[in-house]
């Protein structure tokens, strides 16, 4: 399943190159696909696509200045919430393998352990890191890949929204934005201007850089916040039947 997968995704890359690579060399189509590609801001090259707009920025800059008092004391709160977690992620990141290095240096109790329950133990073994590669076909059944992608989706959205609202909050102007997809990964971006962030404080700079990581915490807040609450919603949609206890 994992192998139809990555052939299927070498076959769609595959194929885009190569209508790319057609369209642009023909002279009959080159003139009109090179302005469709500039009106879209569509950038195409091996194994990713990308798109790159400057509609937003106004949007962007309405929203950062409309309360910036508000915006200030927001992401001055995500400056503080990205430094623990920041910092609870380094705990993690060392306490976990050195506790998996512990473990498996502990002497075997019983020799006596059968195959089965050996088998057992090593997979006990391999979870207790926690942290693991998402890779689609393998840990992530591809039947889930839609929702996953969907997550990715907004997640890197929410993202980089932060990081343009604290911008034009501290009166740094946003160039643009773009959206790309690499292999299978869905990415997005803020262009911002660079010169403007190099002027201001590093205080007001650490408001920009960490309200992407900030604005993810509340996501998460939210959909655990969602997901507690969910039964209660879903509760009066559903009627409970008589039990059946036996055929």
């Amino acid at each position: 399943m994992f192998i139809r997968f990555i052939l299927q995704v070498f076959v769609f890359w595959l194929s885009v190159y190569l209508i790319n690579h057609l369209l642009l060399r023909f002279r009959t189509t080159k003139r009109s696909y090179v302005r469709l590609l500039r009106l879209f801001g569509c950038h195409i090259s091996i194994f990713n696509i990308g798109f790159y707009t400057t509609s937003f920025n106004r949007i962007f800059y309405q929203i950062g200045r409309k309360y910036p008092r508000l915006w200030k004391i927001w992401f001055t709160i995500g400056i503080f919430v990205a430094f623990i977690t920041a910092i609870c992620a380094c705990i993690v990141l060392i306490f976990l393998p050195l506790k998996y290095v512990y473990e498996l240096q502990q002497p075997i109790v019983s020799m006596t352990q059968n195959l089965t329950n050996r088998n057992i133990v090593m997979e006990n073994e391999r979870d207790k890191l926690s942290i693991q590669p998402i890779i689609p076909g393998v840990n992530v059944p591809l039947e889930q890949l839609g929702h996953f992608f969907l997550a990715l989706v907004l997640c890197t959205i929410f993202h980089e929204l932060g990081h343009a609202i604290a911008a034009s909050a501290e009166h740094v102007h946003v160039n643009g934005c773009g959206y790309f997809v690499f292999i299978v990964y869905p990415g997005a971006y803020v262009d911002l201007n660079q010169e403007k962030i190099q002027m201001i404080t590093a205080y007001r700079q650490l408001r920009i850089y960490c309200a992407g990581v900030f604005h993810n915490m509340v996501l998460v807040l939210i959909a655990v916040i969602f997901l507690l609450i969910n039964p209660f919603i879903i509760n009066d949609f559903y009627i409970e039947v008589g039990r059946v206890y036996g055929v």
